[in-house]
């Protein structure tokens, strides 16, 4: 809708006059990503772009300030910090922008008229207000989506814009053949280049160089484990689409510029228009130019080869044949360069093909470049996003996780079968102790979202429909538990969930003078399990739980805190689901209670009475062992 509502006084007759003349520069791609927006001159004229253009100023600016390069290593606080700096330079240069637009229309005309009805204060401060109020609302939506959809927001809402114009230009293309314009073997010629440029996009954005990484075998007690080899994906194109993207702000701007002061302005301007227009060499060269030069300086905004040696060092991951620490950045620093020297030349390739194709053979649409690189990409990343949820999934307890921070020293795990309800005593363990629960699911996403080295890593392999490697599991726990938050102790919810991953973690633990105070096993009898599981259902409106036998609403289908009418049950909320799922605990996690029996560490707690019963045996259990320490 927002992509209609044009800004008050604009005359739409002379604005699609204007446009007309302005469509065929540059300013065409950008009203594309808008879903038409800019043409139409409409409240979400500037779309998403100052946000992005403010994103890339801050990341860039991590590599030169010592403030924002802190931040960055703070983990969650700092990356919260550093989005609120985006936020504010986003409706800086939001405004910068409407004023400078609002500016520019005021010198334009018509055959019928002056294209701004009422020129002066009065219109540009309305038209500042109105845009930016426009792009910050994306911005929100964006976020909005980002937290609780799968997908990037920013990404999906360029990608919607770009994909809204899509049918009308197929239409026009299609019309151009009916009417002779063009002839039908030019329009199946494009439509087969079209498949041919996207099977390219995909391949080279698959493409990756898989380097070989060993961790070690170590010897616990009488154990030995470890030994395991996984890899470290370094992608062709590590700098995804943002090299093209701002290559196209950077000369968005001066040719902006140049279009609104050309006609008027002295004759070097003029000619200075004419050479940077597109197809003109000039504009070929430095566009060409900008697009090699941020491919190169992006990637090692993004990838660090000292930060992942050390990381590697640290964890005691090794690449055969080249020794821990400068000689391994080195050796990934020499990888690197070369793969994106090669990715630098795909993505100039593929944003120059619009160029050529409408300056030199006058296609009519925007084929290529930016946009399609956009569509493809954001296309792979959200199913290859939906798959990583879908596998960190069974990494992820059945209840929903807590966090909260407190006094130190109390490390527990939580074990027992599906809806046994630790996520409902973890979270109250979380609020009594102090302590923060990490959920390895959650821990996953957060990790591959940030873009650590072991985040990329473990990405990777996710969105192979792999299963992340013990070894690389317990050195994604173990950067978990060294950020701050986990000073005040811990609870693992997920892990471990074989022998072998108890014998790491322990090792892991006592490597950094830590220990597990506590392993709580909550029992269920299996058929109680399954009588909770089956009978339980959710307000679909506000999420408030209920069962049919122990929680009823009030009303009968009325929800008691939002009065909603509608309710849900998970897909996976029935008995032979849930018969698997307590096979699959027999089998894998129920062997590693005996593991922790021997080491004097593990309390048995009957599950089957109320929550607050529950919750005051488990408290009882870690007093009687001294490991709540008094709390």
């Amino acid at each position: 809708m927002g992509t209609y509502i044009p800004i008050p006084g604009i005359d739409p007759v002379v604005l699609d006059e204007v446009f007309q003349q302005q469509a065929g520069g540059i300013l065409g791609m950008f009203n594309m990503f808008a879903g038409g927006a800019l043409g139409r001159m409409t409240i979400f004229a500037l779309n998403i772009m100052p946000y992005i253009s403010a994103a890339i100023i801050i990341q860039l600016m991590t590599t030169v300030s010592p403030h924002l390069a802190q931040l960055k290593k703070e983990g969650e606080a700092g990356r919260k910090k550093i989005n609120q700096y985006t936020r504010y330079g986003t409706v800086f240069l939001a405004a910068l922008q409407a004023f400078g637009i609002s500016s520019g229309l005021e010198g334009y005309s018509g055959q019928s008229g002056d294209l701004v009805l009422d020129p002066g204060g009065f219109f540009r401060l309305t038209t500042v207000v109105t845009l930016t109020g426009g792009t910050i609302f994306l911005m929100w939506l964006g976020e909005q989506i980002t937290a609780r959809g799968v997908g990037n927001g920013i990404s999906l809402i360029i990608f919607a814009g770009i994909v809204a114009e899509l049918p009308g230009a197929l239409a026009s293309t299609l019309e151009l053949g009916r009417t002779g314009a063009i002839s039908a073997v030019v329009i199946i010629a494009l439509f087969v280049m079209a498949v041919a440029v996207i099977g390219f996009i995909v391949f080279i954005e698959r493409a990756q160089r898989r380097i070989v990484v060993q961790y070690p075998k170590r010897q616990v007690g009488r154990r030995m484990f470890g030994g395991e080899s996984t890899h470290l994906p370094l992608k062709v194109n590590t700098a995804g689409v943002i090299p093209p993207i701002f290559a196209s702000s950077i000369l968005l701007l001066p040719i902006t510029a140049l279009s609104i002061n050309a006609g008027s302005g002295p004759e070097w301007l003029t000619a200075l228009t004419s050479y940077l227009g597109r197809g003109q060499p000039i504009y070929i060269i430095i566009y060409a130019a900008a697009i090699i030069f941020f491919t190169f300086f992006y990637t090692s905004v993004v990838f660090n080869p000292e930060d992942t040696a050390d990381n590697l060092k640290k964890n005691g991951g090794f690449i055969p044949g080249v020794r821990p620490g400068k000689n391994t950045a080195e050796y990934l620093d020499y990888v690197l360069t070369r793969l994106t020297f090669w990715g630098a030349l795909y993505l100039t390739s593929v944003s120059l093909l619009p160029e050529l194709l409408i300056s030199q053979y006058a296609v009519p649409f925007y084929f290529g470049g930016t946009s399609l690189l956009i569509v493809v990409t954001v296309t792979m990343d959200t199913v290859g996003q939906i798959q990583s949820h879908l596998l960190a999934h069974q990494y992820e307890g059945t209840d929903q996780e807590g966090e909260a921070e407190g006094e130190p020293a109390l490390n527990l795990i939580l074990l027992g079968p599906p809806g046994a309800g630790k996520g409902t005593q973890a979270q109250r363990l979380v609020e009594r102790f102090g302590i923060v629960q990490i959920s390895t699911g959650e821990m996953l996403r957060a990790a591959a979202k940030a873009g650590t080295a072991l985040g990329i890593e473990a990405k990777a392999i996710m969105e192979a429909g792999e299963l992340v490697p013990d070894d690389l599991m317990v050195a994604l726990i173990a950067e978990r538990i060294e950020q701050p938050d986990c000073a005040s102790g811990f609870i693992l919810d997920g892990f471990p969930r074989t022998v072998a991953q108890a014998d790491a973690l322990d090792c892991m633990l006592a490597e950094r003078g830590l220990a597990l105070d506590k392993v709580v096993a909550i029992e269920v009898d299996e058929e109680a399990l399954i009588e909770r599981i089956v009978g339980r259902f959710s307000c679909a409106d506000c999420g408030a739980g209920y069962h049919d036998q122990f929680n009823r609403p009030s009303t009968e289908g009325v929800c008691d805190q939002c009065r909603g009418a509608n309710f849900t049950r998970r897909a996976d909320d029935n008995r032979e689901t849930m018969t698997a799922r307590l096979a699959a605990y027999r089998e894998q996690t129920a062997p590693i209670i005996p593991h922790y029996e021997a080491g004097g560490r593990f309390a048995r707690i009957d599950g089957s009475g109320g929550i607050d019963a529950i919750t005051a045996a488990i408290v009882a259990a870690l007093e009687d062992a001294g490991a709540a320490g008094g709390r």
